[in-house]
């Protein structure tokens, strides 16, 4: 924050001080930079929104793989610490989880049915969470990429 001193001279009358900076002086040893045509910011200006954009949906797919992430881990742990199945918010969590680790119901059998729930639906939290950050990565590094640019040919002069 900004304030003007104010000071009172031997007049009485109040004027205000501000700080003024004074103009730097161009040096010749500093190079001058040409600036690039319309194209080229045009260009650029474009893919920074598509880098944006690519970003946003890495951004929206790391969020959808951390909500069925977090739907199975609860499951796993609701079931496996014998949650009051009756309960509306564990019912809906528990569906949601099975509906997420059906493809991987059945992989193994172990003697408890809570230890092989638990060890399906960690494989399939497991996988869940690597493929959806892989695709995520991709995505992201899709976004990155910079547009080749185009070559001028020199234009004849003559």
């Amino acid at each position: 924050m900004l304030r003007r001193s104010k000071t009172a001279p031997e007049g009485g009358a109040e004027t205000e001080k501000t700080a003024v900076q004074e103009p730097r002086e161009r040096t010749e040893a500093a190079p001058s930079r040409e600036r690039p045509g319309v194209g080229a910011r045009m260009a650029a200006g474009g893919a920074g929104v598509i880098a944006a954009l690519g970003t946003g949906v890495a951004r929206l797919i790391r969020l959808a793989v951390l909500a069925v992430v977090l739907i199975i881990a609860l499951a796993i742990a609701f079931k496996v610490l014998g949650a009051n199945s009756h309960n509306t918010i564990v019912s809906a969590v528990h569906d949601g989880g099975k509906a997420l680790a059906k493809p991987f119901d059945d992989m193994f059998k172990l003697d408890g049915a809570k230890a092989t729930l638990a060890l399906n639906w960690g494989i399939a939290l497991v996988v869940y969470l690597v493929l959806g950050l892989a695709i995520a990565h991709f995505v992201a590094r899709l976004a990155a990429i910079r547009p080749v640019a185009r070559r001028r040919r020199p234009v004849a002069q003559g």
